[in-house]
């Protein structure tokens, strides 16, 4: 009876010992997961950093937005002209300019904005940014601009894990055709398609650019046009061209041969 009570007693001090060097091990490996050089409060650590390099450099972007936004003359000196201009909107997408007040009677008005201001007109965008309850960043980006009556804002969010931004942008998904039906006079045709990214067929050719000062952003965003006459432009007032044919990456075609840059 003595003896299989010490063999018993031997064999649970071999169990705990053989427990303890088992804890051992499994604490070492535990100890290596969390700080060996491939261990999760390494990892952890790099993750912060690459999280604070990438909030970093999206506040560098954001600062380079608002630099190159402040650049914007917030006091645009708006002039214009007694010259008439007309324009309706037929639902086939064909946008109808005229100085009289011409309707299509072939088609139908989807929208008739009658005589339109002959101004410059411009964009002008402002940044607001908040943070939410997260702590994530809210930024809105908005054009407060003077624009055609045609083009119409529009919303788009994008969205990332530190960055909810949101763009307030001019344009017309509906335009696919432009025609000038009698002579018009505008001082400027500044952002005058921007955005019209369905736009495909123009017919300018009665429209008079002798007075013209200024087509920055005609054409911006006008991504379905593949081929541009513009050769019957007299732009020898003009003195802004800037981002007349941004994000026209579709063309393949455009004629400028009588443009006048001196």
């Amino acid at each position: 009876m003595k003896s299989m009570f010490t063999n018993k007693k031997g064999i649970t001090l071999i169990a705990l010992v053989v427990t303890i060097i088992v804890l051992l091990i499994l604490a070492g490996i535990s100890i290596q997961m969390l700080t060996g050089q491939n261990g999760i409060l390494i990892r952890a650590q790099e993750a912060k950093e690459k999280s604070e390099t990438a909030k970093e450099e999206e506040m560098n972007k954001l600062e380079k937005m608002e630099a190159l936004i402040d650049e914007i003359d917030e006091n645009q000196d708006v002039k214009e002209s007694n010259e008439p201009i007309y324009a309706k909107l037929y639902e086939d997408g064909t946008l109808i300019l005229s100085s009289s007040d011409y309707t299509d009677e072939t088609k139908q008005v989807k929208e008739d904005y009658g005589r339109i201001r002959n101004i410059t007109y411009y964009s002008k965008y402002e940044v607001s940014q908040t943070e939410d309850e997260n702590g994530k960043q809210v930024i809105t980006i908005e054009d407060n601009g003077i624009l055609p009556p045609w083009l119409k804002k529009t919303e788009q969010t994008e969205e990332d894990e530190y960055y909810t931004i949101t763009y307030k942008t001019y344009l017309n998904d509906e335009i696919s055709k432009v025609e000038v039906i009698d002579e018009i006079k505008p001082i400027s045709t500044s952002f005058w398609f921007m955005g019209c990214n369905r736009l495909t067929n123009l017919n300018l050719e009665k429209l008079n650019t002798s007075q013209v000062t200024d087509m920055s952003g005609m054409f911006y965003g006008c991504g379905g046009l593949t081929s541009l006459d513009l050769s019957q432009f007299n732009t020898s007032q003009v003195t802004d061209m800037s981002g007349m044919f941004y994000g026209c990456g579709g063309l393949t075609s455009l004629d400028l041969s009588q443009f006048n840059t001196s």
